[in-house]
């Protein structure tokens, strides 16, 4: 039933045409039920956390499972087995990935490390056995087994006990399968309204799609309409006389001409009105309709050179921004206000980089609060220092307060630390990855703290997400 079940489940998730073939599978692999459910997670990538059997398991026995493991692919893990628990509990298919990549093995092999039950075919297959000798004997000789059965039940009601024990195993296991499928059919009721929820989602998101087309649409209709008047009313007015627009003509080809040949002191904007204002005068002059599209081009031109120019400013200033919250080169904070006062001066007035520099001054007023002017690599050193005076005077309580006041620079108590032992040229060789709260208790221990820092990784926050140690 168990092989079964775990058969049933996985070709119902990947491969339903085969279902029909599990009872066929299960007799060309009686015995070997173990490897042919081996094969299938790997030919179907399943991970084993993904099934009931598995995830059962794990919850119940996930030690057990990482003890086999690990004695196989690295025993020296086997004295943190209490915290690989932990880890391996809280997102175990994650955690299953990692193994397979890091020992380079297929996802199905882990099953090698599970324990299975029994085959409960065995029982079924000596049931029949005993029925099919029994049906061999004679009639006679089965009444007299009844009653020499009945009187020995009689005579040893033990055998009585041992009936009434293993139909309550029975009635336990009716009720767990029942369980199970109870369990089985809630979640696929929860994945099927998870769907209708999504579609919901998108058929809600299309129509509103289509709302703001049809108002984009009414917008367009609106201004036509608003433009069609306008040219009536212009239409209506009185023609100039000839001998203004003569003027008027000549006066624009003047105020065209530098915009033209892009000498004109004007703005682009202003540019851009006065070559308006004459498009609406319709002037009717070839010449000057000639030069107006010219106008235009200049405009265009330098528009578009004016924004590049913008650009590529905002670029280059996003760029300091990002380097100056990072602070890889450990700048104290009259450096980084002196950076950023420039940076403001060129006013892009732009919103990410005014966002930026929002989050830069923020980053600045903090390191003024702390320490002015001392640098990051500085305080950690001082601290780490600190804590080693105060353990190697006995004093735990103030290197304790001293570890908590550090880790206020850091993202979180497990930001990785890595300590280089050598590194010459290119070739870098480290201790075994730590975190910093962990570091932090070693510094109680001046034997075992005698490291400089040789880099800092901070986030957008200024806090340390990172920290490069060295031997010194």
């Amino acid at each position: 039933m168990l092989y079964n079940e775990i058969l049933k489940e996985i070709y119902e998730k990947y491969n339903k045409d085969e279902i029909d073939e599990i009872p066929k599978l299960l007799e060309n692999h009686h015995g070997k039920e173990k490897e042919l459910i081996r094969s299938l997670l790997i030919k179907y990538s399943i991970n084993p956390a993904e099934l009931f059997y598995f995830k059962d398991y794990f919850d119940r026995d996930s030690k057990s499972f990482l003890i086999a493991f690990y004695n196989k692919y690295n025993p020296d893990k086997i004295k943190d087995i209490e915290g690989l628990v932990l880890k391996f509990t809280e997102k175990k298919a994650t955690f299953l990935n990692q193994l397979c990549a890091r020992y380079k093995l297929e996802i199905g092999s882990l099953v090698d490390f599970i324990d299975f039950p029994k085959n409960e075919t065995t029982i079924i297959d000596s049931k029949e056995a005993t029925n099919k000798e029994d049906v061999s004997k004679p009639i006679g000789h089965h009444q007299n087994s009844l009653i020499n059965n009945s009187f020995n039940n009689k005579k040893k009601p033990g055998k009585r006990n041992a009936f009434l024990i293993i139909s309550v195993i029975f009635a336990i296991a009716g009720i767990l399968f029942a369980y199970y499928l109870y369990n089985h059919h809630i979640e696929m009721q929860k994945m099927a309204m998870e769907k209708r929820i999504a579609d919901s989602i998108r058929v809600a998101d299309s129509i509103a799609m289509i709302q703001a087309e049809q108002q984009r649409i009414a917008d367009s209709i609106a201004r036509s309409q608003h433009r069609i008047t306008e040219n009536n009313k212009n239409l209506s007015e009185d023609k100039m006389s000839e001998k203004d627009s003569k003027a008027t003509i000549e006066l624009a080809k003047k105020q065209l001409q530098p915009i033209i040949d892009r000498t004109s002191t004007l703005s682009l904007s202003s540019q851009e009105e006065m070559v308006n204002s004459m498009i609406n005068k319709k002037l009717n002059d070839p010449r000057v309709n000639d030069m107006i599209i010219q106008a235009r081009q200049a405009i265009k031109k330098n528009n578009g050179e004016k924004e590049k120019t913008l650009q590529q400013k905002v670029d280059a200033a996003r760029s300091e921004l990002l380097d100056l919250l990072l602070n890889k080169d450990g700048k104290s904070a009259a450096e980084l206000q002196k950076e950023l006062n420039a940076i403001k001066s060129k006013n892009l007035g732009n919103a990410e980089i005014n966002d930026l520099i929002g989050k830069v001054q923020a980053k600045i007023d903090g390191m003024n609060t702390t320490k002015p002017g001392l640098p990051i690599r500085t305080q950690l050193e001082n601290a780490f220092q600190g804590i080693a005076n105060a353990a190697k005077a006995g004093n735990l309580t103030q290197a304790d307060n001293l570890i908590r006041s550090t880790l206020q620079y850091f993202t979180d108590p497990d930001a990785p630390v890595l300590i280089i032992l050598y590194r010459q040229g290119s070739t870098v060789n480290y201790d075994r990855p730590t975190t910093i709260q962990r570091y932090l208790q070693l510094c109680k221990d001046p034997n075992k703290s005698a490291n400089a820092v040789d880099a800092v990784q901070l986030d957008a926050n200024g806090k340390i997400k990172e920290l490069d140690m060295i031997k010194k």
